[in-house]
This record gives C-alpha cells, structure tokens and sequence, in this order.
C-alpha cells in the first residue's frame, strides 16, 4: 500500500463526502452536456461514453465499480454477441494523481503567486493547491451552483477560506480575477459544456 501524507487522507476525506453528494456521473442537474463535433474528443459518441470524475474515482476504484456492477467499461457490438468493444470514458477533472504531481513538479515556488482554477467543480484542484503548494492565493470561478455550494462546503470544513475564493460565475466576467492570477489552470473546461460559438466568444 502506497504510502499516504496528511495532505492526502485529508484530499481522500474530501472525495469521499463529494462522492456521497453526487451521482456517479458527477454530472450536475444543471449541467447541459455537449458533444463536440471537432478535436480530439468529436468521435465520443452519447450512447456509448461515460462519465467518471477522475478525481473522485481512481482506476482502482473504477475497476471495483465495474466488479460491483455499477458500471460497465464495455458495450457489445452486436447484442448478445461475444463482439464488444471498449466504452469510452470521459473525466471533467483532474485525477488526484495529476494535481500532485502538478504541484509537486510542473509548476515552481508557488510563494506569493496567485493561482486561478477556470471551472473549478468540484474543487478539485483548489485543495490540490491548498494542501500541495504554498501558493498565497488560489482563486476559483464556477458557473454551475451546485458545483459552486459544494466547494464553498469543503472550504469552510476544511478550513481552507483563507487562502482560497470561488466565485459562482462566468469568467467573461471575472477579468479582473483572470488579469490578477500568476497561473491560469483551465481543464476541460469548455469542450463538453458550451457549442463551438460559445467557446469561441
């Protein structure tokens, strides 16, 4: 078993309540979902793509979903056939594995820099910044309300509210916050979320 820092049994508590307040999908009931028609993920079909949050289910924990029957990672070509094929799996965030290793490695010194998360969620990345670097201030915007109370939630339990903000917004309007931030992080953000027009203003 790996070993684990306070930092992350306190990243793991987190996950763990997330996951007892959302649906498996970690899809909002405010969330329009969009397919996109061009880039590297326009082949993702509706009927055959799932969503899976990566930061609130590693592989592992994937692979014990399917054992349970909860989820599927394959779909048969032809019904009753031996032919299947892989599902495709879609994440809106971050694994825990990638934030660390953000923090830890890509990114320098965080001191006295500000940090700004686009479409923050579930937070995922905000208690990656708080615990796993001494980043001054961290910043998030999220337009979803449920994803906005969730975050606020966490912050205020974990005592995190010093050091980090959300703002339940659309970042067209936080250019100030956006003009402030030493490091802009913005993962999936648009693709899955808005049509091509709306990415494009």
């Amino acid at each position: 078993m790996d070993y684990k820092t306070n930092e992350d049994k306190i990243l793991d508590c987190i996950r763990d309540e997330i996951r007892e307040l959302l649906p498996l999908s970690a899809i909002s009931d405010g969330e329009h979902i969009t397919f996109p028609k061009v880039g590297p993920n326009a082949d993702c079909d509706p009927k055959t793509t799932i969503h899976i949050d990566a930061f609130l289910y590693d592989d592992e924990e994937i692979d014990e979903l399917e054992e349970e029957g909860k989820i599927s990672k394959k779909y048969c070509v032809n019904c009753g056939s031996k032919q299947v094929k892989p599902l495709d799996f879609i994440t809106n965030s971050m694994s825990v594995k990638q934030i660390k290793y953000i923090f830890e490695y890509v990114l320098p010194d965080l001191r006295n820099k500000t940090i700004l998360d686009v479409g923050s969620r579930t937070g995922a990345l905000l208690y990656g910044a708080f615990l796993y670097s001494s980043c001054y201030k961290i910043f998030g915007v999220e337009i979803d309300k449920t994803f906005f109370d969730i975050q606020q939630k966490f912050l205020e339990k974990y005592n995190m509210s010093e050091r980090i903000q959300v703002f339940n917004d659309d970042i067209i309007n936080k250019g100030d916050i956006l003009k402030a931030a030493d490091v802009v992080i913005m993962n999936n953000v648009f693709e899955f979320f808005m049509d091509k027009s709306a990415q494009e203003k």
